[in-house]
């Protein structure tokens, strides 16, 4: 008869108070062989963002920041991009550049304010017409 191995308890999950309002934070995702797609909310099509963007080493991740990879995605696609990528772009800049991995949406105020503001990097690259619908981001 086989007995099974014992399952390491998951580590509880760190002080919030330096995280964004509403954050849930969480231990770190194990690295796979792909250190980016190791890091919380990114899954296949952000990854595939990332790499048409030729960021593929969290280094490279760490340097960026989301308004630039939202404005390069979006000329690079030339499609308007949800807004909502560059939450997570915000997200997992923070998590390459610091560890702790927090949801996309804790980012969503950090935008909402810079859309007030009207610092939010454009909407649509000059190179889409207006009319072309927002490409959606699934982690």
């Amino acid at each position: 008869m086989k007995t099974r191995a014992a399952r390491a308890p998951v580590p509880s999950p760190a002080s919030p108070s330096a995280s964004p309002a509403g954050a849930r934070r969480g231990p770190r995702r194990p690295m796979t062989h792909d250190a980016l797609s190791g890091l919380r909310n990114i899954g296949p099509a952000m990854r595939a963002d990332l790499a048409l963007l030729g960021v593929d080493t969290l280094e490279q991740l760490a340097a960026c920041e989301p308004d630039a990879l939202y404005a390069a995605l979006q000329a690079r696609t030339g499609r308007r991009q949800d807004p909502c990528v560059w939450d997570v772009f915000a997200a997992v800049i923070h998590q390459a550049r610091t560890g702790e991995a927090l949801d996309w949406w804790a980012f969503t105020p950090v935008r909402k304010r810079l859309q007030a503001a009207g610092r939010f990097p454009p909407s649509a690259p000059p190179s889409a017409p207006a009319s072309a619908p927002p490409s959606h981001h699934r982690a």
